[in-house]
């Protein structure tokens, strides 16, 4: 038998033993990882047990803790009884009485832990057991005490009172929280559903920080509430749909409109992302896109102008976005100021500075009603770009000092990805419109919306087929709009007409 006619060997690697001792590797392997597992669920089921077991003796220390206090507050009231029916010995009494809360207050001073809300409550019903036994010494006695200072309430019943424009407190109940939205510029907003009507809203919780600055804080967010309320009506401002109180008077929640779509400033860093990785023709922002977000914004600002209001803090931050990024709406109205008078100008600033440090406020100081002309341009800018005009590098003064030198020296007009958009568009955003040095020739919102680029972009709007169509006040605001254009004959380029002539 010849060499070629043998059997030909097997290898090695597809004998029967190497295959069964890969198998046996396979399942000892298999078995150390549930032998691994098997430990971690272990020691995850200890760790949980034993942060239970610490959370209930936690929770039974809290309840002692309350049960003290709720002892406390039945004898606050029952010298409060007793001080109304004494009325033969009434120096003596009050003295006593003011002992007892003293005493009282500093055994609650000592207790750890106390719940905020009942410490409150205990701190206004000594106030008026206080008040009302000097009231009793004061009528028996017909001569008022030396120690009664009627100021000391004054705070406390000021934060008792309850605002015309908040409702009832404690209607954070009706709400189920969905999930976290991010930080305003003085609270955090959460998304909630509402447990009657089944729609979704924007919470923000406005907290009072201390003893020291809870008029302040409240005044503030007071003067936000006051500022939905007027400027909610109009289809391009965030509207608002409750303000109330917690019931301890240490929060306030402002319920307002829910944009799904996020904010600009989340729309503009996905468009650079996309620029960085695919290059910068298939991350661009469309021209028809940018230029219904320029208007509806033009609309938003001419509406807080004609009441004499300035926002002050316009940046892509509080520009929002509903129906698929396709509709705008200004919110977050925390640094809201209002004028006296059309020609006023606010002496105070605050804001982001690579969006709101003006000129004139490098200048000469003050806000006014083109500050945010000049704030409405940058945002034009870094869409059409997809880069902010001016940008502040590092922190501190230096930096703002860099800032503001680039904002008075470097033009901006020349950037090369302007030259992918049409013309009416990129002079919007330069310096012979929005973005003027001089504030006197820069356009007022009104001047924008009847501008030639305008009209043209409004009609091309209303003439879309919208996946999500629009709501039917802004369609009737965008045809009074292109009315008006019509009506003052504003056919001619952009480029040939000149804004200034709506000034300020």
């Amino acid at each position: 038998m010849s060499s070629f006619s043998s059997p030909p060997t097997k290898l090695p690697f597809h004998s029967s033993t190497a295959f069964k001792s890969r198998m046996a590797a396979r399942k000892r392997a298999n078995l150390e990882i549930e032998r691994k597992q098997q430990i971690h669920s272990r020691q995850q089921t200890k760790r949980l047990s034993i942060s239970r077991r610490a959370s209930q003796l936690r929770l039974k220390e809290i309840q002692k803790e309350r049960e003290n206090l709720r002892n406390m507050l039945d004898n606050t009231e029952n010298t409060k009884y007793t001080a109304r029916n004494t009325t033969t010995t009434a120096t003596a009494t009050t003295a006593t009485t003011r002992l007892k809360t003293n005493k009282t207050t500093a055994r609650i001073k000592r207790l750890p832990l106390l719940n905020r809300r009942l410490k409150s409550n205990w701190h206004r019903n000594t106030e008026i057991a206080s008040t009302s036994t000097t009231t009793a010494t004061f009528t028996s006695t017909a001569t008022p005490t030396p120690n009664f200072h009627p100021a000391s309430t004054s705070t406390s019943a000021a934060l008792s009172q309850r605002p015309a424009d908040l409702s009832s407190p404690g209607n954070h109940r009706n709400y189920k929280k969905v999930r976290n939205l991010g930080r305003g510029s003085f609270g955090a907003v959460t998304a909630a559903r509402h447990l009657v009507d089944g729609k979704i809203y924007a919470i923000k919780a406005i907290a009072y920080r201390g003893v020291s600055t809870v008029s302040k804080d409240r005044e503030r967010a007071l003067k936000e509430v006051k500022t939905l309320k007027l400027l909610s009506d109009h289809p391009c401002i965030v509207g608002l749909k409750d303000a109330f109180e917690s019931k301890n008077l240490s929060k306030l929640y402002i319920v307002a409109e829910f944009c799904e779509s996020g904010t600009l400033h989340e729309r503009l860093v996905s468009a650079k992302r996309v620029v960085e990785r695919n290059g910068w023709d298939s991350g661009r922002l469309e021209p028809k896109l940018v230029g219904s977000w320029i208007f509806q914004l033009a609309a938003a600002v001419e509406h807080l102008h004609s009441r004499n209001i300035l926002h002050r803090d316009i940046k892509p931050a509080n520009i929002f976005l509903c129906a698929g990024a396709t509709q705008v709406k200004l919110g977050d109205f925390g640094l809201v100021g209002v004028l006296e008078n059309s020609m006023d100008v606010a002496k105070s600033h605050v804001g982001t500075p690579m969006y709101n440090m003006t000129p004139e406020l490098l200048t000469t100081g003050g806000v006014s009603k083109p500050a945010d002309m000049w704030s409405m341009g940058c945002i034009i800018h870094e869409c059409l770009t997809l880069e902010q005009p001016y940008t502040q590098k590092g922190r501190g003064m230096t930096s703002i000092v860099k800032l503001g030198q680039s904002i008075l020296n470097t033009k901006i007009d020349g950037h090369p990805r302007l030259l992918s958009y049409p013309l009416g568009l990129r002079t919007i955003c330069s310096h012979e419109c929005c973005m003027s040095q001089n504030p006197l020739e820069r356009p007022t919102a009104s001047a924008l919306l009847e501008s030639s680029i305008m009209l043209k972009i409004m009609k091309m709007y209303l003439s879309t087929k919208h996946i999500i169509p629009p709501p039917f006040d802004l369609i009737q605001l965008v045809k009074s709009k292109v009315l008006l254009g019509e009506a003052a004959k504003v056919v001619e380029d952009l480029h040939g007409v000149k804004l200034s002539e709506g000034k300020v």
